[in-house]
This record gives structure tokens, C-alpha cells and sequence, in this order.
């Protein structure tokens, strides 16, 4: 069994994965059959990679739908000044670096995160529900999608 079939058959069952740290988090545990136990055992690293990315992916999404106080400026600005190339390459599936794997990128986006909510930043609602719109009529496709100029 691959990180894909890991991944389909948990979600087949209700099961719900997290990380913390080094630890894949099942819930209900009492869904994980032994045989889906030990092929996630054997899957581990790539298992919790492939679980950062997705967590990365979606506070992206959060992220890109934030607002600041007095007006509507857009998180995706912040982003693209913090996290620059290697944060293009990651999204589009082409790491350079160990700079550029999911656990680091995450770190920076909740440094974001917390940074923006600081400043009284919240996702908009509004933006939000466009953010979902577009991804029902057309899954797959980015709303935003941060690059870097040359």
C-alpha cells in the first residue's frame, strides 16, 4: 500500500490524519485497522510530508483571503515578500532545497498567520466565499497565485 492508497483508504473509513511533530495523529484511532496501522508505519515520512503539504496548502488558501484593517489588503502580497521563489517552486511541485520542503514552508506561513493576526487581520468572509466558489466551478485552478518578478 503507497502514501496515496494510505491516504484514500483513511479518508474511505472517516478517518481523520494529523501531525504532531514526529506523530501521525488518527481520529477515530478505532477506525485504523492493523493492516492500514502498519502500512503507515512503513509510509511514515513520506506520510507525514505528504500531510504538511496538504496543512500547507490550505492555511495558503486561509492565508490568501485575509484582509487587514483600513481596507481590503490582501495577505498574498505578504506572503509573496516572505516566502519569494522558494514558495513558487513548492506550490507548483518543484522543490530546489531542503529549504523548500513542506515543514519549513508551513512554519513560515503560521509565522504569517500569527504576524497578520496581530495586525488585526482576519480572513474575509466575502473573499472567502469567492475563494470556494471558484474552486467548486473550476477544481484544480488557484484564485491567487503568488510569483515572484524578475
Amino acid at each position: 500500500m503507497n502514501v496515496a492508497a494510505i491516504l484514500k483508504e483513511c479518508a474511505r473509513r472517516g478517518i481523520r490524519l494529523s501531525v504532531d511533530g514526529e506523530r501521525i495523529i488518527a481520529r477515530p484511532l478505532s477506525a485504523v485497522a492493523p493492516e492500514l496501522r502498519e502500512a503507515a508505519s512503513e509510509h511514515k515520512a513520506e506520510l507525514i510530508e505528504a500531510l504538511q503539504a496538504s496543512e500547507a496548502l490550505l492555511l495558503l488558501d486561509r492565508l490568501k483571503t485575509f484582509s487587514l484593517p483600513n481596507g481590503r489588503l490582501s495577505a498574498a502580497r505578504e506572503i509573496a515578500q516572505r516566502c519569494g521563489a522558494r514558495l513558487v517552486r513548492w506550490e507548483h511541485g518543484e522543490p530546489a532545497d531542503e529549504a523548500d520542503d513542506p515543514s519549513s514552508i508551513l512554519a513560515v506561513l503560521r509565522d504569517i498567520e500569527r504576524e497578520l493576526v496581530a495586525l488585526g487581520g482576519a480572513p474575509d468572509p466575502e473573499l472567502a466565499k469567492t475563494v470556494e466558489t471558484v474552486k467548486r466551478s473550476f477544481p484544480g485552478s488557484r484564485l491567487v497565485d503568488v510569483r515572484t518578478l524578475n
